[in-house]
């Protein structure tokens, strides 16, 4: 509870940093850094796939934030500010900017025993880390990959940007199965299964989910109106896209 958590937080005299530790957490700042540069800045399909499989295009039109989508009229991932970045990717159920760069960053621990040691350490008595790792855990239990491929399926154009998605489709999954066998779940939870929290996030997902769909249909919509150059159906369905992102941020309630 609340409660006892302060109270533990007050009482309880927190483990030092140990010095395995910081060597730990810096090789996995380098790892995780080259993983996520490596998509995001170097791949060559990553723009062009950001732009097709989220709404990114559209978020500008919602009366959400006091601040414009973009820092300049780029069409790059540089120019997108943090808040809508992270937001389009929660749309899609995807969460990319939370986990991407993780999994590579761990599996250059786990596969040495020695290091393995120092990670469940780390995750048992460093409560940063421990922090970090339980609100990765959570992220993924609101993630859903199977409503991103439909994303995917329903907007990527070409073969290499499918290719891409397949690419980064399994490194969610390695991902997961990494976060959760280091805080030794077997499934993604919000605060432990049968929670108030998980439940209320169970109830909502049924209202979710159909709203996702519809996002899909109202983006693949648009373009074949924007095609045909019919000004009336694009504004019904911008105005039909901007309910679906609404009302997707406000079951997921954590969207940037």
């Amino acid at each position: 509870t609340y409660i006892s958590s302060m109270l533990g937080a007050e009482l309880c005299r927190p483990a030092g940093v140990k010095p395995e530790w910081r060597t730990m957490m810096k090789k996995f700042q380098v790892a995780s850094c080259k993983a996520y540069r490596d998509v995001v800045f170097q791949d060559p399909r990553f723009n062009a796939y950001f732009r097709e499989v989220t709404p990114s295009a559209k978020l500008g039109c919602a009366n959400m934030g006091s601040r414009p989508a973009k820092d300049k009229a780029v069409d790059s991932v540089e120019s997108i500010r943090a808040i809508p970045w992270v937001f389009a990717w929660s749309q899609t159920r995807f969460n990319l900017p939370v986990w991407l760069g993780v999994g590579e960053a761990l599996a250059s621990a786990t596969a040495d025993p020695a290091k393995l040691a120092v990670l469940q350490d780390m995750y048992n008595n460093f409560m940063f880390f421990r922090s970090l790792i339980d609100l990765l855990a959570m992220v993924f239990a609101k993630s859903n990959p199977n409503i991103a491929k439909l994303y995917d399926a329903g907007l990527a154009t070409s073969d290499e940007l499918r290719a891409l998605s397949a690419e980064l489709g399994a490194n969610f999954l390695a991902t997961r199965a990494a976060v959760l066998s280091l805080a030794g779940l077997e499934a993604p939870s919000i605060e432990g299964d049968g929670s108030w929290l998980k439940q209320k996030f169970d109830a909502r997902n049924v209202y979710i989910t159909p709203l996702n769909i519809m996002q899909v249909r109202c983006l693949r919509q648009l373009r074949k109106a924007a095609e045909l150059d019919t000004l009336r159906q694009q504004q019904q369905l911008d105005d039909a896209l901007l309910l679906t992102v609404k009302g997707i941020a406000a079951g997921l309630q954590n969207t940037g």
